[in-house]
């Protein structure tokens, strides 16, 4: 029953050498591939990926456990309730691979990889209703939400806020459906299919704003606000009598909102400051995060880094975590260097509804996003698609 590691080609399964053999020619860009296989509702289901990178969750997980005694966080970050046993399993798995010895493990498991790589969703899946903006170019927007969500094993719904008509290089029309047709999807959508949080992105104006926001608090469900004012790439989205609505409607009632820094600066009425000087140091950068928490009245709020890139002296991401009254959480992940970031922002917010939705607990589901988009940005480097600067991401370059 151990988690297992195998090379996969054509759902073939095979060792090292007819690997290598099978990927002649192959895109360079993927190199190696390794993928992890783990147990699911008694199927076995493909988690693609670079080894390093798998390498790199065990050694966090393990540290975590170290650190909180008693808590599994391999098996948490897995999704399932695996025992020590079966962790220790695809720790060793994980290592064996990384070291070149994975061809001593298949004969082990040859039995096991012999059921089927399929992993049907549970009979009563957890279900995420994304009310956002959709991006023709497929980058972002409800289609980043969709894709997100589908990769973390849940199943996703939406509610259509804007229609855009944009590509790498920018936002060429956008259409506005009317706030009761926004409204009209979230009720037949929820009331069909009862969902476990909703995810918001662009929200085109203030009616649309309060129509979703006493849609979840009449329902009471969990609101992640991914609070889109100025994108990744720097455009501004959302005009002053929207940031109002959602402060006034979103925040006080979200289980978490999660801003960029010129997002929180519009929050905190510091727009337009140079980042530079508004978050010079990583003091200057909780600093933010709390003004967001008190002048908002969000309760839990993470503030994400990836602008930090921008500041002379950072040498890596830092979020800051602030979930109620605890100690801010300084999140820090290496700088991953890709133009491919379109759409970072809505995967980051839909993992984390993602991981609510199956019932995590909030910092889990936060740490199992990050980790998410860092894989993802990760696979993404070597991808040249657009004649922009942002490019888009790639998913699921594997079955999942």
């Amino acid at each position: 029953k151990a988690t297992v590691s195998v090379l996969y080609c054509d759902c073939k399964i095979m060792d090292g050498a007819r690997l290598k053999q099978e990927l002649t020619g192959f895109d360079d860009r993927w190199g190696y591939v390794h993928c992890i296989l783990r147990k699911c509702a008694g199927k076995w289901i493909m988690l693609g990926g670079d080894i390093t990178y798998w390498a790199g969750v065990v050694e966090r997980c393990q540290s975590y456990t170290a650190v909180n005694g008693g808590r599994t966080a391999l098996s948490d970050f897995l999704g399932g309730n695996y025992s020590e046993e079966e962790c220790k399993a695809f720790a060793e798995t994980v290592s064996a691979v990384q070291t070149g010895a994975e061809d001593a493990l298949l004969p082990r498991h040859v039995e096991i990889l012999r059921e089927t790589f399929s992993c049907p969703m549970k009979a009563n899946p957890a279900v995420v209703l994304i009310a956002a903006g959709s991006d023709s170019s497929g980058g972002a927007g409800i289609q980043a939400d969709l894709k997100a969500c589908e990769a973390l094993g849940v199943y996703g719904m939406t509610a259509i806020t804007a229609l855009t008509s944009q590509n790498t290089k920018g936002v060429a029309a956008v259409n506005l459906p009317p706030t009761e047709f926004i409204a009209s999807q979230l009720d037949v959508s929820h009331t069909d299919i009862p969902a476990g949080v909703i995810k918001t992105g662009m929200l085109p104006d203030p009616d649309t704003v309060a129509a979703i926001s006493t849609y979840a608090r009449t329902h009471a469900i969990p609101l992640i606000v991914d609070p889109v004012m100025v994108s990744t790439s720097g455009c501004k989205l959302a005009g002053t009598p929207v940031v109002a609505s959602i402060v006034e409607h979103m925040l006080p009632i979200c289980t978490l909102v999660t801003p960029n820094l010129p997002e929180a600066a519009v929050l905190i009425g510091k727009e337009g400051t140079p980042l530079g000087d508004l978050c010079p140091t990583l003091e200057a950068v909780i600093a933010v995060a709390k003004q967001v928490q008190s002048t908002t009245g969000a309760k839990n709020v993470l503030l994400k880094g990836g602008h930090l890139n921008e500041v002379p002296g950072f040498a890596a991401c830092h979020d800051v975590l602030l979930l109620g009254d605890a100690e801010p959480e300084v999140l820090t992940t290496p700088w991953v260097d890709t133009t491919n970031t379109h759409g970072t922002g809505c995967t980051l917010a839909s993992s984390i509804s993602a991981g609510v939705a199956k019932g995590l607990p909030l910092r889990e589901a936060v740490g199992q996003a990050k980790a998410y988009l860092t894989m993802v940005l990760k696979m993404s480097q070597g991808v040249k698609m657009g004649k922009g600067g942002c490019g888009p991401m790639v998913h699921s370059p594997f079955t999942w």
